[in-house]
């Protein structure tokens, strides 16, 4: 990536890999009680869940990535809003107050320091 334009952060050659216990609220349940029900959209296939944190870039843009709702419809695939890493309080390097965890999706797109979710097409 620093070869495409200058990042912050550490350097990373080869990759990185990592292993936590991560504990929160299923994003599903949030959700429901958020009001959201697949039900109400005409093609619940064509949409996206959105996740923006609170970082930005040089240009202010704030990081983000998303997730096919379809995701949210396999019963193996359980994405959580975690306030904890490995039993204590999420700390600030990996996204304290929440982070969301995509579990079998690349770690990117757990974005870090959530700031809002919606759903989109």
């Amino acid at each position: 990536m620093g070869t495409v334009k200058p990042v912050a952060g550490l350097v990373w050659s080869g990759g990185a890999i990592g292993n936590a216990q991560w504990t929160g609220v299923r994003l599903k349940d949030v959700m429901k009680a958020a009001g959201f029900h697949e039900e109400s959209y005409k093609d619940p296939h064509r949409l996206h869940i959105h996740f923006e944190g609170m970082d930005s870039d040089q240009s202010g843009e704030c990081y983000g990535s998303s997730i096919p709702f379809s995701y949210m419809l396999d019963e193996n695939f359980q994405p959580i809003l975690a306030f904890e890493m490995n039993n204590r309080e999420l700390p600030l390097d990996h996204g304290f107050p929440v982070r969301i965890i995509l579990p079998g999706i690349v770690g990117a797109r757990s974005v870090k320091w959530l700031s809002k979710s919606n759903n989109g097409s």
